[in-house]
């Protein structure tokens, strides 16, 4: 359990800073402090809520560090993109199942 909670925050660090890298390159201090007082609103435990996430996410990383160190700009933003949407699509689904009860009730009012 220790070595899993481990990898967990190592997990949850490492997308943190992969977000806050490509936030700072963009060189624009009012984008990052706005998506930061975004990223804090996110629920820390994302990660326990969307069980294949972190693996999604380093499938979408790649393809989007890839884009960026290839100069292919268009195709890194449209990746990111899709990145961002296809998290909060997926938050959105679960939270909708704990609201609506589909869990057995267990978690009901856990996000708010």
């Amino acid at each position: 359990m220790i070595r899993a909670a481990v990898i967990k925050r190592a997990a949850e660090r490492a997308n943190r800073l992969f977000h806050t890298a490509i936030w700072e390159a963009a060189a624009s201090p009012q984008l990052t402090m706005l998506l930061d007082n975004l990223w804090k609103g996110l629920p820390p435990h994302l990660p326990e809520l969307l069980p294949d996430q972190m693996v999604q996410s380093v499938v979408e990383h790649r393809k989007i560090v890839e884009a960026i160190e290839s100069g292919r700009t268009e195709i890194a933003r449209s990746a990111m993109a899709e990145h961002v949407l296809r998290s909060l699509s997926d938050f959105l689904a679960y939270r909708r199942q704990v609201v609506d009860g589909a869990d057995g009730g267990d978690n009901i009012g856990a996000i708010s």
